[in-house]
């Protein structure tokens, strides 16, 4: 006779849910529309509520440091980034989930910010990225208000960082975009979101300020739409194809958890 707990964990990988928890990272949007429902919940609040986006890479760090899955846990919200979580839900028996991408969820985030009144800050890149970014973003989006930005080359703690959240605590920006990469920049929101008082959405966007500012080029649009934005940075950069081989060991962790719950 099974056990509930058996039948709990059966359950967990059957069907269509909006939870899922993959090597430890807790999803709960399975698509864009969901993931927008909640994120426009956060707009309407003043919680600075933390929104991170881990694709296949970082769940398999998460899964050779469990600490690392802790912490990312603690946000408000994590979104299904990356081809591999939707594949990973699949090999789950996972049906319905979509890949809903970081950059393309804060360009929606932006215009958003644009038709509430809402303002935003940038943070991140090398000096004069996010200048350049918040100047190409101010075209893109007519109505926007960039509060203000910096670069992410400061120290993380100490006098540095309490100088830079006076700054951000001075533009009082609704919105945070925050483009360290992985796992500083979660650590940093973390931390420091709730320090910054009226802060409804803090994001973390890895290399997005990049993009937005030109120095980095996305995937065309049909390749996007396939799900193989991957290969194209991968085929871009030598440091991108590297991690082609991370994918299959991120499905072969999947599929070995996936035998140690069930009965």
């Amino acid at each position: 006779m099974r056990t509930q707990k058996s039948r709990n964990q059966k359950s967990r990988y059957s069907g269509k849910s909006e939870d899922l928890s993959i090597l430890g990272l807790d999803f709960q949007v399975h698509d864009t529309a969901a993931a927008r429902r909640k994120i426009s919940g956060f707009l309407d609040t003043q919680t600075g509520a933390c929104v991170f986006t881990p694709n296949a890479c970082i769940a398999l760090s998460c899964a050779r440091e469990p600490a690392l899955a802790r912490e990312m846990n603690r946000a408000a919200l994590l979104l299904p980034d990356g081809i591999g979580i939707p594949l990973a839900a699949r090999l789950l028996g996972q049906s319905g989930w979509e890949r809903v991408t970081g950059i393309d969820t804060a360009q929606w985030v932006m215009q958003s910010a644009a038709d509430r009144g809402l303002s935003l800050f940038l943070l991140g890149g090398k000096p004069g990225v996010a200048k350049a970014a918040a100047q190409n973003l101010r075209r893109r989006y007519p109505g926007l208000c960039i509060a203000g930005c910096h670069h992410g080359y400061f120290a993380k703690s100490g006098t540095e960082n309490d100088a830079l959240l006076r700054k951000i605590r001075a533009a009082k920006p609704d919105i945070l975009f925050v483009c360290f990469g992985f796992p500083a920049q979660e650590r940093w929101c973390l931390q420091n979101a709730p320090l910054l008082p009226g802060l409804r959405l803090c994001m973390g966007l890895g290399g997005s300020l990049d993009v937005w500012a030109g120095r980095v080029r996305r995937a065309p649009k049909a390749v996007r739409s396939l799900g193989c934005e991957w290969l194209w940075r991968s085929l871009q950069s030598p440091e991108h194809f590297a991690r082609l081989a991370e994918l299959p060991a991120f499905l072969l962790s999947v599929v070995k958890e996936k035998k140690r719950a069930l009965p």
